[in-house]
């Protein structure tokens, strides 16, 4: 299980495969722990993010949580974003398996 929550992480931290699945989003990532979690900035501003990764049996469960947004506006559309960012994730982290 180990090797598929750092595969799941190293689709967040190799700008290439980040791409695939989370195209125009300049971050950089500021701390990683290969197994469970990293952390990022937004190239252009102040917010944060955190992701964390979990095994759950045969599945992973994966958390972002995405800090200093500037009103609950943008926290409403940051949650869009990640739900339809990971769902994408998702599909490439199968076709990856294959």
């Amino acid at each position: 299980m180990k090797s598929a929550l750092a595969a799941l992480l190293r689709a967040w931290t190799d700008e290439a495969i980040r791409r695939a699945w989370l195209p125009n989003a300049e971050l950089a990532i500021t701390t990683a722990n290969p197994d469970k979690s990293l952390r990022a900035r937004w190239e252009d501003g102040p917010e944060r993010i955190d992701v964390n990764v979990y095994p759950k049996g045969e599945k992973t469960q994966i958390t972002v949580q995405h800090r200093r947004l500037p009103d609950p506006e943008a926290a409403l559309r940051s949650k869009a974003y990640w739900k339809e960012g990971l769902e994408r994730l998702r599909a490439v982290a199968e076709e990856r398996k294959r």
